[in-house]
This record gives C-alpha cells, sequence and structure tokens, in this order.
C-alpha cells in the first residue's frame, strides 16, 4: 500500500464495544487514545468508531502522506458503558512511495548490533509479506538446521483488521536477546522457508535464501555517545558501511534498553539532518543506524551501530 491510497480496514470483534485503529513506527512503549493505552510508541490515531451488532466495524481512512517502510497497525477495544481496554491486536504493514508495495516474498535478516561501539546483541527477523489478511492459526519457519513455530492464538482473543485484497501485510518472528546469546550460529546460509496455515486450514508458504557476509558497522560520529546539550535539530552523521543503505531510527530512552521510536529515515546518505518540534528538551534519546542490503526482497545480514544522548534546554 502507498502513502495516499484510500482503504477500508475492518475490524472484528464484540458488540457493545468502542474501537479506535491507530499506526506507530514502533511496536515498543505504549500511548493513549481517549484514555485508553495502546501498545504502540508514537500512537497516530487513524480513526475510532464501535463495533456494531453484527460484530464488525468497518473505517476508510487515507493512508497519511509522507508515510514509508514499516509501521505498525493496532485495532483497540473497550466496552462502550466504560472501562478500561480488554481487548487488542494488531499487525505490520509495508507503506511504500508508489505502487502496492511487497506481496509473496520472505525477508530473513541477521544483524550484529554494536552499542557506543561495543558489540552487545545479536538480532533475528524473519518476515513475510503477504496478501490480505485471514486470521491465522500458526507460523512455522523452517531452515537448514531445523524450524521454529509460533502458535497465534491472540488472532482469536483480540479483534482481527482485516485489510482489503491487493494490501499485504507482514507477519513474522523477531528475536532479540539483549544479553547478546542470541546464536547467529543457528541460522547459516541456506534456504528459508516461511508457512503460514490459516484459520480455515489453508496456507502459504514464502521461500528466500540467506548468503554472503555481514557489512561493516557504521560508526556514528555525531551526536557523539552520551552526548549532552545536543541540539534540537541535529544533523545525524555516520562512517559509511559496505552495504551503502541505511535505516535511521530516533527514539525517546524510556528505560537502559527500550526506547519509542519518534523520527526515522531511510535511504543512502549517511549526513541526515532531523526536522524541527520531534525531540523534548533535557530529554536522554536513542540513535540507532542499520546498514544492510538496499533490496528488500532479499535475505541478508546487516550490522547496526547505537549510541545514547540527551538534549539541551
Amino acid at each position: 500500500m502507498k502513502a495516499g491510497d484510500t482503504v477500508a480496514f475492518t475490524v472484528t470483534g464484540p458488540p457493545g464495544y468502542d474501537a479506535a485503529l491507530a499506526y506507530s513506527f514502533s511496536s515498543r512503549g505504549a500511548g493513549q487514545v481517549s484514555g485508553q493505552d495502546l501498545l504502540l510508541g508514537d500512537v497516530n490515531l487513524l480513526a475510532q468508531g464501535a463495533i456494531s451488532s453484527s460484530g464488525a466495524w468497518t473505517s476508510t481512512v487515507q493512508i497519511p502522506s509522507g508515510l514509508s517502510g514499516e509501521v505498525f497497525l493496532q485495532a483497540a477495544l473497550w466496552p462502550t458503558t466504560g472501562g478500561a481496554m480488554t481487548l487488542m491486536n494488531g499487525i505490520g504493514l509495508y507503506i511504500v512511495p508508489t505502487g502496492s508495495g511487497p506481496v509473496g516474498i520472505a525477508e530473513l535478516v541477521l544483524t550484529k548490533k554494536y552499542y557506543c561501539g561495543s558489540s552487545t546483541t545479536n538480532g533475528i527477523e524473519f518476515r513475510a509479506y503477504i496478501g490480505a489478511f485471514k486470521p491465522i492459526r500458526e507460523a512455522t519457519m523452517q531452515g537448514p538446521v531445523g524450524s521454529l513455530k509460533r502458535m497465534l492464538p491472540s488472532i482469536f482473543e483480540g479483534p482481527t483488521i482485516i485489510t482489503p485484497s491487493g494490501y499485504p501485510y507482514i507477519l513474522g518472528f523477531d528475536y532479540d536477546d539483549e544479553a547478546g546469546e542470541t546464536n547467529l550460529g543457528l541460522f547459516p546460509d541456506g534456504a528459508y522457508t516461511f508457512t503460514v496455515t490459516f484459520a480455515d486450514g489453508t496456507s502459504t508458504s514464502i521461500s528466500t535464501t540467506l548468503s554472503g557476509g555481514f557489512p561493516t558497522s557504521p560508526t556514528i560520529t555525531s551526536p557523539s555517545c552520551g552526548q549532552t546539550g545536543v541540539s534540537h535539530t541535529p544533523t545525524i552523521q555516520f562512517t559509511p558501511s559496505g552495504s551503502g543503505h541505511y535505516e535511521v531510527n530516533v527514539g525517546v530512552q524510556v528505560s537502559v534498553n527500550n526506547s519509542v521510536d519518534i523520527w526515522r529515515y531511510s535511504g543512502t546518505a549517511t549526513s541526515v539532518a532531523m526536522p524541527g518540534n520531534l525531540l523534548s528538551a533535557n530529554t536522554p534519546h536513542n540513535l540507532n543506524v542499520d546498514a544492510y542490503a538496499s533490496s528488500i526482497s532479499a535475505a541478508r545480514k546487516s550490522a547496526s551501530a547505537s549510541i545514547n544522548f540527551t538534549t539541551g534546554p
């Protein structure tokens, strides 16, 4: 799906519940809609309504201009008569400047992560870009050394977001070991297949092949690690990596190992100016730069650099 598209999303749930549909660049942290906490970082409300007597609510929304890359879409329900949110669910979507976005491809990303120049964690992501959403029973990833399976009972416990035909959504595994113990050796070069089994018994499989070495990790040169008094409109600079394609994420730090993303850049530049009105005064932030292959349809290995900094008054 592309920025500017007008899309009808359907949210299913029990009658007698109010509903909200929101998106975010981050699946971490929480934000509020009508006093309800949604488990998204920078919550952006798309639409709000109520589940009808037939058990569904459909809202036609326009995908905001300027969106690109992966975003997280979440539906939340709470009793119309009052009370806290009790049901929620979410999916990933991929937004492109033109066209309808990738579909029918799988993406495997192995990442070596460095904090302030030191190796700290390894990350493993496996995503499949699938067509219109259907309730899912399980997802399995089969690789050269075995398989991983994820059951998805939450699909049946919470609301279901249904996307129109032709608009792909993202489903995947995400392993990010903060202890640095994720074993990248369990994911050798070779063929990987992602199989999704739907609630109606049908299934679909998407395959990809991993090969090649890890790129050199970029080094963030500005701001510096731990720097204080940083401008509210900094220019982020880092050394080039052999891959030549980068994703930059800036987030508000909420704990030592967690932040809520507020801005993202994807492209080939190694010097990027942040827009204004995003960074808060005297606030700790995290900055992450990923270096990876430019093709979204390929399995790849990446390297990332992260630092923390604090803005000035």
